[in-house]
């Protein structure tokens, strides 16, 4: 069966990011929905790119995806931190035992959303903030409900391009988004979670990935150590 992901478009957003982590996860047959935070289907980006989402994200029904991913930009940040619709679709996606997955800054929404646990990455830069930040009410009250909801305690910063702590995918920066989104690929194809070892180089070779999808694809794109 197809993979199904949604990668909310906030305005704001990190334009390389977002543009691959959609390209290559389309490229490895995993079906990407373009979900803007509102009716404003046109979103522009960071850098002054417009693109245009496919539905409002208040439409989608968690149990037709299989992971969220959750690009970067500070203002795009701020934006999905700031959207009720995407706190809650979060949280029933978590709930789900879904891959929740976030680049950059956008590890702080998460943070805010109270589904920051364990070891992380994010842009070096935002890690201050990150340990500043604090759930909002509504998380720690969802948390309270829902057993496999979970809040922020013991969230500590890794030093590394990409980790993987549990059934969350964090990674740093604009220069991480082509390997993030392939690891992506891997881990919605495989589930090989135990390939990824937090300070492994594992996403640097194309001959790593198992899935023969993602390989083929990385080899492509001349993705090789």
């Amino acid at each position: 069966m197809q993979k199904s992901v949604i990668v909310p478009v906030a305005e704001g957003f990190e334009e390389i990011e977002l543009v691959s982590i959609v390209d290559i996860l389309r490229r490895c047959g995993i079906k990407v929905t373009l979900s803007a935070l509102d009716s404003h289907l046109e979103v522009r980006g960071a850098h002054e790119i417009t693109l245009k989402a496919q539905c409002a994200i208040d439409t989608l029904a968690p149990k037709d995806f299989d992971a969220l991913i959750l690009a970067g930009g500070y203002k795009g940040m701020q934006n999905m931190r700031a959207s009720k619709e995407l706190h809650s679709l979060t949280h029933r996606l978590k709930a789900q035992g879904v891959l929740i997955a976030a680049i950059c800054a956008a590890p702080i929404a998460l943070k805010s959303f109270g589904l920051l646990q364990g070891a992380f990455t994010c842009y070096p830069s935002c890690k201050e903030k990150i340990a500043q930040t604090k759930p909002a009410q509504e998380s720690i009250q969802d948390s309270n409900k829902q057993e496999s909801s979970t809040q922020d305690f013991g969230a500590h910063f890794v030093d590394s391009h990409i980790v993987l702590d549990s059934h969350t995918l964090t990674a740093q920066g604009p220069a991480s988004a082509m390997p993030f989104a392939l690891c992506l690929a891997e881990l919605l194809h495989t589930s090989h979670t135990q390939s990824f070892q937090r300070e492994s180089a594992f996403y640097q070779n194309a001959q790593n990935f198992t899935s023969q999808v993602v390989k083929e694809v990385a080899l492509d794109l001349l993705y090789a150590k």
